[in-house]
């Protein structure tokens, strides 16, 4: 009884596989494939044909035919443009001539070398020039320049005025005469100094120190020494002292019975004789 059993549920079991099965279902089979055998198709390989630069393709009309259009690149107008430009007249531009400057005429380095007896004056010139030198601004004396004519001037004045102020002009010409310069410059002489007697201050002779034009000496180490005495005649000790701004020395002692000052500096040398109020230049 139980293997009836066991059979009838087997059965039950295997009916719906097989009823739903594709290959035993008959309306699940491919009948028009049965009866058509598939060719083989044959795909030959084949390489893309390059597309020229210079052709585009624009318009396609069907799967077979493509209709290309040219296209004009710069290497077809190049040559067109090229022989545009050839027959056109060529524009000449005539050149420019160069500016040169003109030259010109400096005098330079102008130096004066003054002592007591003679002032020496140098210059240069930055072209060969013929030089002179003419005082009190070109209205006095004119010197020529020893040198002649070149770069190189010197000229020479002797015994200049002690003391004195000079102004003077340097005029430079070249030998053709076209381009000139002119200069102007100044020197003093050696200043020349004398000691004065200009009145009495608290019993003691003023005494001041000037030069050879009367300008003071401002400033100025002087020494002073001399004599004094009523009966016997006395040796001063010899001291230094300096001028003020207007030439005037500090007072000095003994000034009651001084008899004669000696007062010497640089280009000073004076002998005073206190007791008459002379002044005696001794020169120096």
């Amino acid at each position: 009884m139980k293997n009836k059993i066991f059979v009838f549920m087997l059965v039950c079991g295997l009916i719906p596989q097989v009823t739903f099965a594709s290959w035993w279902n008959p309306f699940s089979w491919n009948w028009r494939g049965s009866f058509n055998t598939p060719v083989p198709t044959k795909i030959e390989p084949h390489e893309a044909s390059p597309t020229p630069q210079n052709i585009i393709p624009t318009t396609i009309t069907s799967e077979t035919q493509i209709i290309q259009k040219p296209v004009i690149t710069n290497a077809q107008t190049l040559p067109r443009v090229t022989a545009l430009l050839s027959s056109q007249p060529t524009l000449q531009i005539a050149p420019v001539p160069a500016i040169t400057a003109s030259p010109t005429l400096q005098i330079q380095n102008v130096k004066n070398e003054v002592t007591k007896k003679v002032v020496k004056i140098t210059w240069t010139t930055s072209l060969p020039s013929k030089s002179q030198l003419l005082l009190n601004n070109g209205t006095g004396k004119g010197y020529e320049s020893v040198k002649g004519i070149g770069i190189s001037h010197e000229i020479a004045i002797e015994n200049p005025t002690p003391s004195a102020e000079y102004i003077y002009k340097i005029v430079a010409r070249t030998n053709d005469g076209e381009i000139t310069n002119d200069y102007y410059g100044s020197f003093s002489a050696v200043r020349e100094f004398t000691a004065t007697l200009e009145g009495i201050e608290k019993n003691c002779r003023v005494i001041y120190v000037k030069d050879s034009v009367g300008k003071p000496a401002s400033y100025m180490t002087v020494s002073i020494s001399g004599t004094y005495g009523d009966t016997t005649t006395i040796q001063i000790p010899r001291f230094e002292t300096k001028t003020d701004i207007d030439g005037k020395i500090d007072r000095w002692s003994h000034c009651e019975d001084v008899e004669t000052l000696r007062i010497t500096g640089e280009n000073l040398n004076t002998k005073l004789d206190v007791s008459k109020g002379i002044s005696n230049n001794l020169g120096v």
